[in-house]
C-alpha cells in the first residue's frame, strides 16, 4: 500500500535525526522534518544556511531551464 504522508515523532541524538520505533526505511531514503508548532529554538545560523540552499537550488534550476532551452533551440535548428 502507497502511503501519501506518515508521520513519525522522532529525536535527535548526537546531530542526527533518530525515530522512534522502527521503521523499514531504505538507507538514503529522503525525510522531511517538520517542526512542532510555537517551536522557536533554531540558531539564526540554521536560518542563513536554508537561506544560501534555498539560493543555490533557485540558480541551479535557473542553469537548467536555460541549457533546455538552449538544447531545444540546437535541436530545433537541425
Amino acid at each position: 500500500m502507497k502511503v501519501e504522508k506518515l508521520v513519525v515523532a522522532g529525536v535527535i541524538k548526537n546531530g542526527v535525526v533518530v525515530p522512534e520505533g522502527e521503521l523499514p526505511l531504505p538507507e538514503g531514503t529522503r525525510v522531511d522534518i517538520v517542526f512542532p508548532p510555537g517551536y522557536d529554538d533554531i540558531p539564526e545560523e540554521f536560518w542563513q544556511e536554508m537561506a544560501m540552499w534555498d539560493k543555490a537550488s533557485d540558480e541551479a534550476l535557473e542553469l537548467v531551464e536555460r541549457m533546455a532551452k538552449e538544447w531545444e533551440e540546437k535541436d530545433a535548428a537541425r
